[in-house]
């Protein structure tokens, strides 16, 4: 193990408020914890009570990280005795002034200890003929991202192609490592339990349980929905399950389908590794492709499970060689749904993927992976 030192996490987002980011920011609190360090995480109050782990310390803030906010958080910062670091956990919009927090951006780059960043996200998107209010929040951002990224000692990136926006903005500013999101989920500590749950819903274990994963966000349920239609209409899924938070909403457009399609809704975690156990194969279409940055995703592979998905421009080239998943080239609704259906009649191929998966997640994209990464010094 590297040397005990003093992290703290400031984040937009930690549970027990609900996102990826605070999901994420969790595990690695925990995990370096767990490791001997000493954690503090600075984040909002979220005003739904703070999770409550062994040797992380939470810090609520007052507010979303206004001038007053930083500059007494900058102070407490600044009197920490080294060996300590700052580690971001960056995405504009969740440090307040609706993406453009200037004052934070330019605070980073005067604290005198040690700036790591994780950009989940960069900035928003820049082109001409936005509105001028897209206009101004992609100049601002774009801004942002650069002061950060000089003022990052370390940086990383969730998804490969984030490095390339950051040396656009920020081209003296240090190479940013890639450092993929693990798995949120859980590994399943009952395996009789997606038995049981299968048992409940009705469904023999000669029928195959098709699954998906998610938020259900307008963009992927554009998606989805036809290609849930097309599977339950055609008979290719007899039952379907839909893990994750507004699953019912999401379900009650495919009423039609009665109790052949199973809402599970959001979940504590130890539930959600049972639903996705329960399923013989994920179908996890993406807008701009599968990309380790997508925790649904991950999840999937940790509990060894197939996915039919599609490539995109976010995607990772390695996905087209790896094996791991099922991929259409775009994001075609029917082509999704005809993969599905050729998956689920070869029952060993399942079997193969969803090994590969696990073995793919354990080898590249697991917590202790991204841990080994912390612990390394530059």
């Amino acid at each position: 193990m590297s040397v005990p030192i003093t992290w703290h996490l400031i984040t937009g987002e930690y549970p027990n408020q609900p996102g990826g980011v605070s999901d994420y920011t969790r595990q690695i609190a925990t995990g370096l914890a767990g490791r001997g360090h000493l954690v503090h995480v600075w984040a909002p109050d979220s005003h739904h009570g703070t999770a409550v782990d062994p040797g992380v310390f939470v810090h609520p803030l007052p507010d979303r990280f206004s001038w007053r906010t930083i500059r007494k958080l900058g102070k407490v910062l600044d009197a920490w005795d080294p060996p300590s670091r700052l580690f971001v956990q960056y995405v504009p919009h969740a440090f307040g002034c609706k993406g453009m927090n200037i004052p934070f951006a330019r605070w980073l780059r005067r604290r005198r200890l040690p700036v790591w960043v994780m950009f989940h996200e960069v900035a928003y998107p820049w082109f001409k003929g936005q509105s001028w209010k897209h206009q101004l929040l992609g100049c601002v951002t774009h801004r942002m991202a650069r002061w950060i990224s000089l003022a990052a000692e370390r940086s990383f990136v969730s998804i490969p192609s984030w490095s390339d926006m950051i040396r656009n903005v920020a081209p003296e500013a240090r190479s940013a490592e890639w450092l993929p999101v693990p798995s949120v989920v859980p590994e399943l500590d009952n395996p009789a339990a997606p038995a049981a749950l299968r048992q409940s819903l009705g469904v023999p274990n000669e029928q195959t349980l098709v699954g998906h994963f998610g938020t259900y966000g307008p963009l992927i349920t554009a998606i989805l929905e036809p290609v849930c239609r097309q599977l339950l209409s055609t008979g290719t899924a007899k039952q379907m399950l839909l893990i994750g938070r507004n699953s019912e909403q999401f379900a009650s457009r495919l009423s039609e389908f009665g109790g052949r399609i199973h809402a599970a809704g959001n979940l504590p975690p130890k539930l959600i590794s049972t639903h996705l156990a329960a399923c013989d194969l994920l179908v996890q279409p993406y807008p701009d492709g599968l990309s380790t940055r997508r925790t649904s995703l991950m999840a999937a592979m940790a509990a060894g499970l197939p996915v039919v998905s599609n490539h995109g421009f976010l995607s990772e080239p390695f996905w087209l060689d790896s094996e791991s998943v099922l991929l259409t080239s775009v994001t075609d609704p029917l082509e999704i749904a005809d993969l599905a259906k050729r998956a689920l009649s070869d029952r060993s191929r399942l079997r193969v993927t969803g090994a590969t998966a696990l073995a793919l997640y354990n080898e590249r994209f697991s917590l202790n992976r991204t841990l080994d990464t912390l612990e390394r010094t530059i």
